[in-house]
């Protein structure tokens, strides 16, 4: 057995998923994939399933947009809200 991919990130980790989709194999077979390449504690097989269907639906970011938005409107929250304790 070949050694596991010491370090990665997780765009890297999505676009070997957005690669193997293409190539039309099913999210098991990506997950299997990814562990025999990274280990068995890469990614979980459901969030294999929600990029492979991100994919399919035609998105194409790698990134993590949902939580930037998420972090921008807890910015505009706080500095709207003064009570609002940031410790």
């Amino acid at each position: 057995m070949a050694a596991h991919l010491e370090t990665w990130s997780k765009e890297e980790i999505r676009a070997v998923i957005h690669f193997l989709n293409a190539k039309s194999l099913n999210p098991t077979e990506i997950h299997k994939e990814l562990q025999r390449l990274y280990g068995e504690h890469v990614i979980s097989r459901t969030q294999v399933y929600h990029w492979c269907n991100l994919f399919e639906g035609g998105h194409s970011d790698l990134t993590d947009r949902e939580a930037e938005d998420n972090v921008k409107r807890v910015d505009e929250l706080i500095s709207s809200r003064q009570e609002v304790e940031t410790s």
